[in-house]
């Protein structure tokens, strides 16, 4: 058997075991290593005091 190359990637919003582990025994089906991306908020605390920047450059 060839070797294969790349990732499964497993898309998660919420802390689900279920969809980890399928993405878990995908990978190692496939002989893949895995990756787990999360989405971050639409507004992420963080981000809400920032003011965006003006149109054009600097005021």
């Amino acid at each position: 058997m060839a070797e294969s190359t790349g990732q499964v990637v497993v898309g998660v919003d919420a802390p689900t075991t279920a969809v980890i582990a399928a993405g878990a025994r995908e990978a190692t089906r496939l002989h893949l290593g895995r990756l787990l991306v999360h989405p971050l908020p639409a507004s992420p605390p963080w981000l809400v005091s920032l003011v965006p920047p003006r149109a054009g450059g600097a005021p």
